[in-house]
């Protein structure tokens, strides 16, 4: 049915202007989320697509829901909270960084989150990991020295026109 509008709206107006209206009004937070949840098929970098087609509209249900850690696609919405630099997710940010229940994986995705919220917290936290010989030391070293890359958030008509097609 996606698929079929977007054809419908493609041909009628052009795909920027049919991804801008399924930002605009088909991307509720809630169906968001739902679409989030239940992509499993698609390549790596557009699992979040759905997020970042709906924007800072969904950082609230985000937020309530990280501390979850079953939550599906969890690193994924950690990454964009950071990738988005939404300030509400800080706090419970650091509490995954600092968690030592968590994976590491997670807590390093955390970490660079906070990075790009709060570099004053996020290098405090760093240079703390950074002598760990694990993926959150790992992470931590290329934190402090620039060496990863950051990725700013793909503009929401980009995002849903992703979204839409896989």
């Amino acid at each position: 049915m996606r698929k079929a509008m977007l054809i419908l709206c493609a041909a009628a107006s052009g795909p920027i202007l049919a991804a801008a209206a399924v930002c605009t009004v088909w991307l509720s937070p809630t169906s968001a989320m739902t679409a989030f949840y239940e992509r499993t098929v698609v390549p790596e970098e557009r699992l979040a697509d759905p997020l970042f087609a709906a924007g800072e509209s969904v950082v609230p249900l985000l937020v309530s829901e990280i501390g979850n850690v079953s939550m599906p696609n969890r690193r994924y919405a950690i990454a964009f909270l950071g990738r988005g630099q939404y300030q509400q997710a800080l706090p419970d940010l650091l509490r995954i960084a600092t968690d030592e229940s968590e994976r590491d994986l997670v807590r390093s995705t955390s970490l660079e989150a906070v990075w790009h919220i709060d570099k004053a917290q996020g290098r405090r936290l760093a240079t703390l990991y950074a002598p760990r010989n694990d993926h959150l030391g790992w992470r931590a070293q290329q934190l402090l020295t620039g060496t990863t890359f950051f990725e700013p958030p793909p503009p929401r008509w980009k995002a849903a026109l992703g979204w839409l097609l896989l």
